[in-house]
């Protein structure tokens, strides 16, 4: 199906989500399924993809959280930079 419309999938990469009623509680499924002789395992609590994160009962949470830190480590990247550059102009 997805090569008559020119698409391809890399299946190591691929990554197995159950996706889960909200009234559906418990452990997770933990089976796997085979595809092209690669076996696929389940995912853990979430999955990227399309640069969203994914979890098995819907919850945007995790999605957000990872953003947020992402964010806050680059502001912090970008802080220190900038007080480097203000070190190195001042020593000029």
């Amino acid at each position: 199906m997805a090569a008559g419309l020119g698409l391809s999938f890399s299946v190591a990469k691929t990554e197995l989500m159950r996706w889960r009623k909200p009234k559906e509680k418990g452990e997770r499924s933990e089976c796997t399924v085979m595809f092209q002789s690669h076996v696929i395992q389940p995912a853990g609590k979430a999955v990227q993809w399309l640069g969203f994160w994914l979890t098995d009962n819907g919850e945007t949470s995790t999605h957000f959280r990872k953003k947020f830190a992402l964010a806050h480590r680059k502001a912090a990247s970008a802080r220190d930079n900038f007080t480097d550059i203000a070190v190195w102009s001042q020593d000029i």
